[in-house]
């Protein structure tokens, strides 16, 4: 499946095309990404990946995709799911809120927020589901949601969606 977004290292900024792109077809400035639904095939995918016009890069530590959710892997008691972000828009205004739904059971999964390409700056730990990510000082930058999930009383936690919600504009 090609892509339709113009990509890096194009004889132009990819990031404005992609922007004017994502804000036209869009008709709004406020833009949801709904992981896994946006990637090429609907389907969580580890690695670097395009979904819609955001780089999404999936990195697993002890977890594992299983029936499209990300669970921990068999004989583990705490693993990690990286979602290392780039919104790949010129317009980009900033970050407005993160949601996620899990699986309930009596574990738990923790977000914590950073940035730079390997999450380097840490902003935020442990975010509520739905937090207010605007008045933090994050730009047109790599921003990495890190999910910690933990099993209690033997039941493994399992994270089934995750939206991220940013605003674009002129």
């Amino acid at each position: 499946m090609s892509n339709p977004f113009i990509k890096g290292g194009d004889d132009f900024y990819a990031e404005a095309y992609n922007g004017a792109i994502a804000l036209f077809t869009m008709g709004k400035p406020e833009i949801t990404s709904e992981l896994p639904d946006d990637y090429a095939e609907g389907v969580f995918l580890t690695g670097a990946n395009k979904c819609l016009f955001m780089l999404v890069n999936l990195i697993l530590s002890n977890t594992e995709i299983y029936e499209n959710k990300i669970r921990l892997q068999t004989g583990q008691t705490s693993g990690t799911a990286i979602f290392r972000v780039y919104p790949n828009i010129e317009p980009f205004k900033n970050w407005l809120e993160v949601l996620w739904t899990e699986t309930k059971t009596t574990g738990t999964i923790v977000c914590d927020l950073s940035k730079g390409t390997s999450g380097e700056t840490p902003l935020k730990s442990n975010i509520a589901n739905g937090e207010d990510l605007s008045l933090l000082d994050i730009g047109l930058e790599y921003v990495e949601f890190k999910f910690t999930l933990t099993e209690v009383s033997g039941n493994r936690p399992t994270l089934d969606s995750l939206d991220l919600k940013f605003k674009g504009g002129i």
